[in-house]
């Protein structure tokens, strides 16, 4: 195990739909998906709200099939690549 993580030189979201931090209706779907009795989740997904609202995320719209060679094209050359689905978060939460 290397003594620190390397760091990131980019990074881009993927989505069919994607789903953006300063829409008001798209932040009151994401609350329902929380259960009322996960107050931990609900926290953190406020947390996330508001660094994607500092800080918004490069965001493509499209099928990763169609729009992944683009994407990681743009990638800063003798840069490794690492590439997760969306929900890969949620394995570690």
């Amino acid at each position: 195990m290397p003594a620190r993580l390397p760091p990131v030189a980019a990074r881009v979201g993927l989505d069919l739909h994607p789903i953006h931090a300063t829409d008001p209706e798209a932040i009151c779907w994401l609350r329902a998906l929380v259960w009322p009795e996960h107050p931990e989740r609900a926290a953190r997904l406020q947390q996330v709200l508001a660094l994607a609202q500092r800080e918004p995320p490069p965001l493509i719209a499209g099928d990763a099939l169609t729009v992944l060679p683009a994407a990681v094209a743009d990638v800063p050359a003798g840069t490794a690549r690492a590439i997760s689905p969306n929900d890969a978060d949620a394995l570690y939460a």
